[in-house]
């Protein structure tokens, strides 16, 4: 799959009460450009709630929220960076919460498609030197531009 985050949908200096309000955000930014249907939101936090999604990494805890819907449009990546963490459910321990600071909310077209992004973020979230530059940073460009040169960088080894 080839792929390329896009600054429209980077919120750098993100401000969410819970977690619901993240993923309400993100599914806005996604549904605002046309590429999910105005439920996906909804959708989003549904499969939350049974399948958590927070992982606690090296650097900052993270949450990958997304969900299987036929009115996806392309293969995308909302990225939230909150000022201030939210606890979300730990994937690794239902009753344990996780105080997320960077969430990759998925909308991705195809089960293949979500599997190989999935696997590029594992990357990333293994990377504590990437995850801490984007944790820290209140650009969406240059957010932005650290995960594309990460690509090329993978695309190239």
């Amino acid at each position: 799959m080839k792929f390329k985050f896009i600054r429209e949908l980077i919120k750098a200096d993100m401000m969410a009460k819970d977690s619901s309000d993240v993923i309400y955000q993100l599914g806005e930014l996604l549904s605002k450009h046309g590429f999910v249907s105005g439920g996906y939101a909804d959708k989003v936090i549904e499969r939350e709630i049974e399948y958590p999604t927070g992982l606690q990494t090296r650097g900052p805890a993270i949450a990958i929220p997304h969900a299987c819907d036929d009115g996806i449009n392309g293969n995308h990546v909302a990225i939230g960076i909150l000022k201030e963490p939210v606890k979300f459910h730990n994937m690794e321990d239902l009753d344990e919460e996780v105080e997320v600071k960077l969430v990759f909310m998925l909308a991705i077209s195809s089960s293949h498609d979500q599997l190989e992004m999935l696997q590029f973020l594992i990357k990333v979230f293994q990377y504590e030197k990437l995850l801490n530059n984007i944790a820290n940073t209140d650009s969406s460009e240059a957010i932005c531009n650290y995960l594309n040169q990460y690509i090329e960088e993978l695309e190239n080894n």
